[in-house]
């Protein structure tokens, strides 16, 4: 089993309703459920700013914590917009190797 730590979160009270609905449903605790809806786009967004802060130098470690829905809205909108372009870009790119592969096997 994975090493898990306990957080403490502030949220609306609407998400924590809705959080509740979902894990009574689902017959799944909520810590579960949160776990399983952050866990893939969490990977996605920090391989992103990895790679970001890499090509940049930055460290990403400088600055305060924005507490602003609207400005935290704004930052995962980008990095989700980036995600998909490079997603596009990739499959573009398989899509013409694969078309490119099959003429070249049936060009006699």
């Amino acid at each position: 089993m994975a090493k898990t730590k306990r957080i403490s979160m502030t949220v609306d009270a609407k998400l924590l309703d809705d959080l509740n609905f979902l894990s009574s449903v689902l017959l799944v605790s909520r810590s579960s459920l949160i776990t399983e809806l952050l866990t893939p786009s969490c990977i996605q967004m920090r391989g992103v700013i990895e790679l970001t802060n890499s090509a940049t130098g930055n460290s990403g470690n400088s600055g305060t914590l924005a507490r602003d829905p609207e400005k935290v809205r704004s930052y995962i909108e980008g990095l989700s917009k980036a995600i998909a372009d490079q997603k596009g870009q990739y499959d573009a790119a398989a899509n013409l190797m694969l078309s490119e592969m099959d003429t070249d096997a049936h060009g006699h």
